[in-house]
């Protein structure tokens, strides 16, 4: 068992906590001295050969970055787009070939992909569907495919079918093979119309299946036969049959009970503080972004559960649980439940719920997870969800920015809506250790996890954004084989401030700075609590979450914590130099 929190500093003045989180070093930025105003969307994979980043900085510009010094990087040159459309929507490599996805005139006209040498030579060019928003290479580089949104346009009135392209480049991207994968046999009256999942939502205004699905991100499988396409606003993920250029299947996620037990949440940004409980609500996953990996030969699929809500001027779904006419059958004490510091200012869904369709409103349904998951590939069944976890490490870890755009000005202020927004997770490989990183939208930075075990994942670190980066929006892992310094690395691009943050990693990346292996258990726990560590002689002290020391004492080796005496909830034991966190039921 690993610990639950690693090298914490417990300070007590004013009762701090910061993490030195070991294993993750913050090595260098890259600001391409463009003003802060949300350019950055993607930073694609790092192109080993020649050494070289490229990154959409600008609207119509890619930019080709010298990586071969991460704490140093340094622009050579970009490429031009602007012959090919108006936006740079997103850029990824392949066996030294850029391809980046392009938009059209306006987001509701066919987009192209175009393919570039790692100098910005131009080599080809592809139409693909309005709104090309994700695209990558399989692990060979034999398929690009393409996630083509297919986005309304604000008044709603043009409302374009979303898509897949798959493109074949086994004869090279002057020869390549295209085919586009649209979805209007789901539509009513298609041949595949019966075997759509219940679940999917669609609810544009008059919109059909093929018009209401919105591909976002896309994560392929290892062996080239699957790709996993997340349909954020309707809370799904495709699968897609990569050699035959067709859908595999849909799965529709369901929701997340927020009335159970470790799925608490704040729901006020009016309350002035941190108010994790439970609450009648159904949470949407709306995955934002997703990966995928294999343990033991069952292939599983992580997603970013972002959540994401339809603002239009023609057609908006948002609306505050204090605006809704809630049915006393379903719902206790609706009075104090509408008050604005209770559940009043949460914004859900208007598009369900109301279940007689007669004004009253039965079952609510937030946005996003506030959480990753991981799921079952051939089954879509859900193997794991983080949980409250976020929220509660965040709480823990740096409160002063709990549900913030990532400072303490706006403390709170997005527990109405979507919490601290995970927006997108990639895997990287350390040793025998399998490693989630979640970037956290809002809030900033990113949450590591040992996924090694599916069933079980760790939480490792919760690594707050530099000074200076803002709105985390999408990364990659660079591992130590392909790595300049030798060592993995993590690029994270962020889109409010323009600018990439370089992370080294370390396989001792959540664990103590002495590796001794600490356990703990069982936890939580109702009367005792065993301690045992590899360090031969230790001290403890348990505080109180209010920062009251309770207990303190040292031992050999193995102690038992007699806890039957102490309230029940939450204490902080602080064992050498880590602290964690413990629970009394």
């Amino acid at each position: 068992m690993r610990p639950l929190l690693a090298t914490l500093v417990f300070l007590f003045s004013g009762f701090v906590l910061f993490s030195q989180n070991p294993g993750v070093t913050h090595i260098g930025t890259y600001n391409h001295g463009l003003p802060p105003g949300g350019l950055v969307e993607i930073v694609a994979p790092f192109d080993s050969s020649s050494q070289r980043l490229f990154a959409n900085l600008e609207k119509d510009k890619v930019t080709i970055i010298d990586f071969s010094n991460p704490s140093f990087p340094d622009s050579v040159g970009s490429i031009d787009i602007s012959p090919f459309g108006t936006l740079a929507l997103n850029v990824s490599v392949g066996n030294s070939l850029v391809a980046v996805a392009v938009q059209g005139v306006t987001k509701q006209d066919s987009g192209s992909v175009v393919f570039f040498d790692t100098n910005g030579s131009f080599i080809n060019e592809i139409t693909v569907g309005p709104a090309p928003g994700m695209l990558s290479f399989s692990s060979t580089g034999r398929y690009l495919l393409v996630a083509n949104e297919g986005v309304p346009s604000g008044d709603y009135l043009n409302d374009p079918e979303g898509s897949v392209s798959v493109i074949d480049l086994i004869n090279g991207p002057t020869n390549p093979t295209t085919t586009h994968i649209g979805f209007s046999d789901y539509n009513i009256g298609g041949s595949l119309e019966s075997s759509f999942p219940n679940g999917v939502h669609i609810y544009g205004p008059n919109a059909t299946r093929s018009q209401d699905m919105e591909p976002e991100f896309l994560a392929i499988g290892d062996n080239e036969q699957k790709a996993y396409i997340s349909l954020q606003e309707n809370n799904a993920v495709m699968v897609i049959d990569i050699p035959l250029a067709q859908v595999d299947t849909i799965f529709a996620l369901g929701y997340k009970d927020h009335n159970i037990a470790g799925n608490e949440f704040d729901a006020s940004d009016n309350d002035g503080f941190i108010n994790s409980t439970n609450w009648p609500v159904n949470g949407m996953y709306q995955p934002d972004g997703i990966a995928f990996y294999s343990v033991n030969g069952t292939d599983y699929f992580l997603t970013a559960n972002e959540g994401a809500a339809r603002k239009y001027s023609g057609f908006s779904e948002e609306i505050r649980v204090a605006d809704l006419s809630l049915n006393p059958a379903n719902f206790n004490d609706i009075f104090l439940l509408q008050n604005e510091t209770n559940l009043g200012r949460l914004l859900v869904t208007n598009s369900f719920g109301d279940i007689g369709e007669d004004g009253v409103v039965e079952e609510l349904y937030s946005y996003g997870g506030r959480s990753f998951s991981i799921w079952d590939a051939a089954t879509g069944s859900l193997v794991y969800d983080s949980g409250k976890e976020f929220e509660e490490k965040i709480a823990l870890l740096q409160p002063s920015i709990f549900n913030s755009v990532g400072s303490s000005s706006s403390f709170d202020s997005k527990s109405d809506n979507k919490g601290p927004e995970p927006e997108d997770v990639v895997i990287g490989k350390l040793g025998s250790r399998t490693l989630a990183f979640i970037g956290i939208e809002q809030t900033g930075g990113f949450m590591v996890y040992d996924i090694t075990d599916p069933t079980a994942p760790v939480f490792l670190v919760y690594e707050v954004s530099a000074p200076g980066d803002l709105g985390p929006e999408a990364s990659v892992f660079i591992g130590a084989q392909q790595s300049p310094t030798s060592k993995a690395l993590l690029i994270v691009a962020h889109e409010t401030s323009s600018t990439l943050a370089i992370y080294e990693i370390e396989n001792t990346v959540g664990l103590s700075e002495n590796n001794n292996d600490v356990l703990i258990y069982p936890n939580p726990t109702t009367s005792v609590i065993t301690l045992r560590s590899d360090v031969p002689y230790n001290e403890y002290k348990l505080f109180s979450l209010t920062g009251n020391l309770v207990d303190a004492g040292s031992f050999h080796l193995e102690t038992e914590l007699i806890m039957s005496g102490f309230p029940k909830g939450f204490y902080l034991l602080k064992l050498n130099d880590s602290v964690y966190k413990i629970q009394r039921q």
